[in-house]
């Protein structure tokens, strides 16, 4: 394990598809920052849903975060190394983030952020630098694998 577990943290073992996980939370009240961090992508759009429906009717307010591809991308990553060699299947991907919106009336688009964008790119050699450069020209490959975050409540 990671982390200890403390009142403020524990391990929930659970699919994520199975939302029941969500009933032994007890909100103290205040808002939840929920982080769904290579997540989505694997699951089917209507589990996506039905899970962040359950968070908006658990928490009266909070942020979600997490990282998305374009649905081409997500159509085409089944072809990548790394993806071939686990066996992942990858099931979801969104070209327009705001169409999230229109899932459920409390949810608002807050921020995309592109990998393209990322401060530690100054750390990759001068040819990578220079890859994601050109990327980040074109709207397909800067939204390939992205960042999104949605709030809701207050």
């Amino acid at each position: 394990m990671f982390f200890p577990e403390t009142d403020r943290y524990r391990l929930i073992s659970s699919s994520a598809t199975d939302i029941s996980w969500l009933d032994t939370i007890n909100p103290t009240g205040g808002g939840a920052l929920v982080i769904a961090e290579g997540l989505f992508m694997y699951l089917a759009e209507a589990d996506i849903r039905a899970l962040i429906g359950r968070l908006l009717d658990k928490f009266p307010a909070g942020v979600l975060a997490f990282d998305s591809y374009s649905a081409t991308a997500a159509r085409g990553i089944s072809r990548h190394p790394s993806i071939k060699k686990t066996g992942a299947v990858v099931k979801w991907g969104i070209n327009q983030a705001k169409d999230i919106e229109s899932w459920d009336a409390r949810l608002r688009f807050v921020e995309e952020w592109y990998f393209t964008q990322s401060p530690e790119l100054a750390k990759l050699d001068g040819g990578y630098r220079l890859l994601f450069k050109i990327m980040g020209l074109f709207k397909a490959a800067k939204k390939a694998h992205r960042i999104l975050m949605f709030r809701w409540g207050d």
